[in-house]
């Protein structure tokens, strides 16, 4: 394993008033980046690239993650009915080889989840769980597509084809789709996107479920039209949280609504997610179905009836079970000639405001992969060189129930010229997931976050160390007691 020098300018928060023995504080922040597969967005970037050329791109991805210090990648494995992993259920997506249920020649999810976890990236499985047709795709569906083996729960509104939420099939049919995925993948979180009845087309029309809505009637169901329809989308989100956590209890769950739940008293304006979607979002969040909300807030800190930290406020106000509120940003819009307003500076901005409101809570879902790779706008450089200049590790997630990780071996050799060797290993069955290493010189203790394939540092002897420590860190961002060392 390769040495490094440790330095000094690490991402700490205040410390001089803890007790000599006593760990500071870590910087903690969720960092993710949404990694779309729909239409070639972010990857594959062409549907007829090699295996090998699409395991360089997941490289490039996760690469770029470790340059801009995130530590979590949400994935894209089913845009519309199909699969980027190797699955029994549904097709393999044209969007990935060119052809829709073509046979891998890997297996993309699990790349993408070791590469990711080599790293101390944690990757969330991004579902669409609805939509089953998208006009960028050539050629036909495979015979084990959705739309081919179950067209009566297909509608079609808009010049495309979504599954009717409200058919319990429908329901059950992608509870399988995503359970599959939890049981069979080390997958850390499962992610939906803001697509649930869908966005009104150029004539306002009504979505077409008068056969779904018509049996409900005649079963004696007393609920309205829109009530109904949101009961549909609850009854589907609450079974799916409760379906993940009996499998894997510390798989997060979590939800990027559109941005605005329902315009109200606030000066808010705009479309109402509530009405329009159907999709009551505040609900999912004070019910506790999601460990994490990700409501969208595309829009700038100074944009009327739509500001950024008003928007930031509201949901903070509404989140009564203290869940996670780790907002979704317009990164993709910097570099924009029609969007002049969306500089890297307001970026930055936003990810400021989002600390300034939610403090070791706050958290950032970047939108999206490409503009960044491409540094569009130079917002590579301002995420680099402003926002994240120092590693995180996630926030604390305290309503799940675990062990924390065992203490990790400390040994170390002073060197002839001063400088210690130091290495550490872990002690418990579950692997460190990060390492954070503490020193102290006599003035307080220092941390730094290390990625989990780090396992010595030599430390010069101008760093003045009197004690040394390290702690094991958790997928979840639990840190064990952290291992002393004395330095004589």
């Amino acid at each position: 394993m390769s040495r490094i020098f440790l330095i000094l300018s690490v991402a700490v928060l205040a410390f001089s008033s803890f007790a000599q023995e006593k760990m500071p504080k870590v910087a903690r922040e969720f960092r993710g980046l949404w990694v779309a597969s729909v239409a070639n967005i972010d990857f594959p970037s062409a549907p007829n690239l090699t295996a090998e050329q699409q395991k360089a791109e997941i490289i490039k991805l996760l690469d770029l993650g470790t340059e801009l210090k995130l530590n979590a990648i949400i994935f894209q494995v089913r845009p519309m009915a199909d699969a980027l992993y190797v699955s029994e259920i549904e097709p393999t997506s044209w969007f990935l080889t060119g052809e829709s249920g073509k046979k891998l020649d890997f297996d993309p999810l699990k790349f993408a989840i070791d590469e990711s976890h080599k790293r101390g990236i944690l990757l969330h499985a991004w579902f669409n769980p609805y939509r089953v047709s998208h006009a960028s795709m050539k050629g036909e569906v495979a015979e084990n597509h959705i739309t081919k083996l179950r067209p009566d729960l297909v509608r079609t509104y808009n010049n495309g084809q979504i599954l009717d939420p409200a058919e319990k099939d429908t329901q059950s049919y992608v509870t399988k789709v995503v359970m599959d995925v939890v049981k069979r993948y080390d997958i850390d979180g499962v992610h939906f996107d803001d697509y649930f009845y869908p966005y009104k087309d150029a004539k306002n029309s009504d979505f077409p479920d008068d056969k779904t809505w018509d049996e409900y009637k005649k079963s004696g169901g007393k609920l309205s039209r829109d009530n109904w329809r949101r009961k549909s989308v609850d009854d589907f989100i609450q079974n799916i949280s409760v379906e993940i956590k009996k499998i894997k209890p510390t798989v997060m769950f979590g939800i990027s609504p559109f941005g605005i739940w329902k315009p109200d008293d606030i000066n808010i304006k705009g479309t109402s997610a509530y009405d329009t979607l159907y999709a009551d979002s505040r609900k999912w969040l004070q019910e506790g179905w999601v460990d994490y909300l990700s409501p969208q807030l595309y829009w700038t800190s100074a944009k009327e009836g739509q500001k950024f930290p008003v928007l930031l406020n509201w949901w903070k106000n509404e989140n009564k079970k203290k869940r996670h509120l780790w907002v979704g940003v317009a990164t993709y819009r910097v570099g924009d000639k029609e969007r002049p307003e969306y500089t890297p500076e307001e970026i930055v901005l936003q990810i400021d405001t989002t600390r300034g409101q939610l403090k070791d809570e706050a958290g950032t879902i970047h939108f999206s992969a490409k503009p960044i790779m491409q540094n569009k706008g130079n917002i590579r450089d301002a995420l680099r060189d402003k926002a994240y200049r120092g590693n995180a590790l996630v926030p604390l997630s305290p309503y799940i129930t675990m062990s924390l990780p065992t203490s990790p071996e400390l040994k170390f050799t002073k060197q002839v010229n001063g400088d210690i060797l130091a290495s550490w290993k872990n002690k418990g069955k579950v692997e460190a997931f990060r390492w954070v290493l503490y020193w102290n010189d006599g003035k307080g203790w220092k941390p730094s976050i290390l990625s989990p394939n780090m396992l010595d540092a030599n430390l010069p002897a101008s760093m003045n160390i009197q004690k040394l420590a390290i702690s094991s860190v958790d997928r979840l961002g639990n840190l064990s007691e952290p291992t002393i060392k004395e330095i004589k």
